[in-house]
């Protein structure tokens, strides 16, 4: 047995406590208890690295087993705390499955920067505090609670529905969806895939104050660069031309200088959509990196020592680039010019991690995307609803590629501040937000996967055209 799942085991001893309202009738209960589930959620540390997430897939599986509900647990053999979580809700099988993805690890903190323990799972202001409460442990909870919702009222499913929690997203997905999908594809065969990305917001795409429902349909290209320069060591006192933390700041230099060229790039199919929506976009660090290209000085390190010594010249210095390419960029082509900007042949650059799959979209003018949206609309009856392009990268890429159509949707009402939360300090998302995520999602469920001899079947708006901000064809 791997020591892993040896681990995984242990863990599964002790008693978590998870208990779930009789009355199926009755939401206070079950969402209250959903809140401080998710609190303890958040006060299991699964920051990647290490990311190991073997006591969060155990917290799970506690919470499964209570409810009776099916579940497998698939372990990489290649990494300790490597662990995959997938449940299921079983279905008449006259579709194939919706599959509710997430995941479990998380970014680093800095601790010094937080208000609130940042793995305390706080109850403040009416926030839920912790790392991870929007990436994105609340929304794969929330999923969870919409599973677990369904399970309890003996919904009939026309569909298998899985839940699928999965480890590494936050380093690139190489032992979690990646993984998952190029060794067992054939037990998820998903139609749909509902994961991060997406969602609702106000003042981050427009700057008006209109409410956005935009469900993300692909994301940019990922291109992640070490830049080193190399020169000639050599005493502090007695300086020279070869010094390569200078050749590299000078070679930064000019490629800053030229960032604005580099980052221009013919406008991404999607990104059209939603300014013929919803006009020009707004001037916010978000809207902005979807419309171009981007280039982010993301580290610099040099120096001799630890501390470095401040009398010692390195022969070596070195910087990390994050580029984001509009999907359909040539890399290869993006690169030759990003060399050519940093004009040094002593400065090389070397690739350090591109996703093998390519920046596939989905289509918006799908039935599943039309669930998503008008089951939005129902909670937020003004808004503007239309497809978007995502900056950052998901696993949803990985199913993308495989035929699913995948969409990144987490319905809570976000604003240009909430979003600098992510990866950033203070993380924390609404009580409210969070209880109609869950509610929102037991009706996406409903809609696209009940069966449809019940009332209230997935015919009350599955099936139907989603024109309301987008161009269908032939309209």
């Amino acid at each position: 047995m791997p020591r892993s799942a040896a681990v995984l085991l242990a863990v599964l001893t002790a008693t978590l406590g998870f208990t779930m309202p009789v009355r199926a009738q009755d939401w206070e209960p079950f969402l209250k208890q959903a809140t401080g589930t998710l609190q303890e959620y958040l006060r299991i540390d699964t920051t990647n690295p290490p990311g190991d997430v073997t006591q969060a897939a155990a917290f799970f599986i506690e919470i499964l087993r209570r409810e009776g509900i099916n579940h497998e647990v698939f372990i990489s053999d290649q990494a300790i705390g490597k662990l995959n979580l997938l449940a299921k809700l079983k279905g008449s099988g006259q579709a194939r499955p919706i599959l509710l993805l997430n995941h479990m690890d998380v970014v680093p903190v800095e601790r010094d920067q937080w208000d609130v323990e940042p793995f305390g799972g706080e109850l403040r202001d009416g926030f839920i505090w912790g790392r991870g409460a929007l990436d994105m442990k609340g929304m794969g909870l929330a999923g969870l609670m919409a599973l677990i919702r369904l399970k309890q009222e003996g919904v009939q499913l026309s569909r298998d529905v899985l839940w699928l929690a999965v480890c590494d997203e936050e380093t690139g997905g190489g032992l979690g969806a990646k993984w998952l999908t190029r060794n067992y594809y054939d037990q998820l065969n998903p139609e749909f895939v509902l994961d991060e990305g997406g969602g609702i917001s106000q003042g981050l795409l427009t700057g008006d104050g209109r409410i956005v429902i935009a469900p993300s349909v692909n994301e940019k290209q990922v291109v992640w660069l070490t830049v080193t320069a190399r020169g000639r060591g050599g005493h502090g006192s007695m300086p020279h031309s070869e010094n390569a933390v200078e050749i590299l700041q000078q070679a930064l230099g000019r490629l800053m200088a030229a960032r604005a060229e580099l980052e221009q790039a013919a406008g991404d199919t999607v990104v059209e959509e939603m300014r013929q929506a919803l006009g020009e976009l707004a001037d916010t660090p978000y809207a902005n990196a979807i419309s171009k290209n981007t280039i982010t000085l993301t580290s610099f390190q040099a120096g001799v020592g630890d501390p470095p010594k401040v009398n010692v010249i390195p022969s070596e210095a070195t910087a990390t680039l994050d580029c984001r390419l509009l999907p359909g960029v040539p890399v290869p082509a993006f690169l030759e010019r990003l060399k050519a900007a940093l004009g040094d042949e002593r400065v090389a650059v070397q690739v350090t991690y591109q996703p093998a799959e390519p920046a596939t979209g989905s289509p918006s003018d799908t039935a599943f995307f039309y669930a998503l949206t008008q089951t939005a609309r129902e909670f937020y009856p003004d808004a503007v609803v239309v497809p978007q392009l995502l900056p950052g990268a998901t696993d949803a890429r990985f199913f993308r590629a495989k035929g699913a159509i995948a969409y990144g949707f987490q319905p809570v009402l976000l604003g240009a501040e909430d979003w600098a939360m992510i990866h950033g300090h203070n993380e924390r998302i609404a009580v409210e937000q969070f209880h109609r995520m869950i509610r929102i999602f037991y009706e996406i469920l409903k809609r696209v996967a009940q069966a449809p001899t019940q009332a209230g079947s997935p015919q009350r708006g599955i099936g139907a055209p989603h024109s309301a901000g987008i161009s269908l064809p032939g309209s």
